[in-house]
């Protein structure tokens, strides 16, 4: 069972660098890898990553990584996401939907963590490892999180861009989707970073996380904040 660990940690962290860009090192908790166990073939173990939705480019990216982590690692990957990050039920539906199908692991970037604790504290149950990348889902019995500290990433990035905007700046910020727990956390770290370097914040409207959303969000933004 441990070297199915290792290996269903080695896809999350590949699919963390598609994620986060990198990122920090993962904080992790329960079972580790260790190198003396005999592995069951790779071909025998399946994984189901549920995301955020294929439908945008970027976790098109993503499921790209995936493909190719299962390729590397010689086991049977099976992605899948909802047609929306705002399609919270969808997403739920798909991990029960995995969890079901029998898979051996189950790696989810959730679009609420809340909603999805109980479907993925099921799989938990049935010692089905889970693995949280993006935005973290915190329950006991979890594997690992793979992914950043929003909060602390994004006020690193307000703090640089209210630098290059200089004294006496005014700022509107533009979020992902309403109630994502990842949203939330970049924006109370840009709010941060706005607030320790004196920059007015004049408004903070969700952009639903696509580039049609945002881009009406900031016209709507410009007419309002000439």
């Amino acid at each position: 069972m441990k070297k199915v660990f290792a290996l269903i940690l080695t896809l999350a962290m590949v699919l963390s660098l598609a994620a986060c860009g990198g990122g920090d090192a993962p904080a992790s908790s329960g079972d580790q890898p260790s190198q003396g166990d005999s592995a069951p073939a790779g071909g025998d173990i399946e994984v189901a990553v549920v995301l955020k939705t294929l439908a945008s480019e970027y976790w098109g990216y993503v499921k790209t990584g995936c493909d190719a982590a299962a390729a590397d690692l010689g086991v049977k990957v099976t992605v899948v996401g909802p047609g929306a990050e705002s399609d919270i039920e969808g997403q739920v539906s798909m991990i029960e939907q995995q969890i079901g199908a029998g898979c051996d692991a189950i790696v989810c970037a959730p679009n609420d963590a809340g909603a999805a604790i109980a479907a993925l504290q099921a799989a938990i149950d049935q010692n089905i490892p889970v693995l949280a990348v993006d935005t973290n889902v915190g329950i006991d019995g979890q594997t690992c999180f793979v992914g950043t500290s929003n909060v602390d990433a994004a006020k690193e990035g307000g703090l640089w861009a209210a630098q290059q905007a200089g004294d006496g700046a005014k700022a509107v910020v533009i979020y992902g989707q309403e109630g994502d727990n990842t949203s939330n956390m970049r924006r109370e770290g840009y709010e941060a970073a706005c607030s320790e370097a004196g920059v007015e914040v004049l408004a903070a409207l969700s952009g639903q996380n696509t580039t049609d959303g945002a881009t009406k969000t900031m016209e709507d933004l410009l007419n309002a904040y000439p």
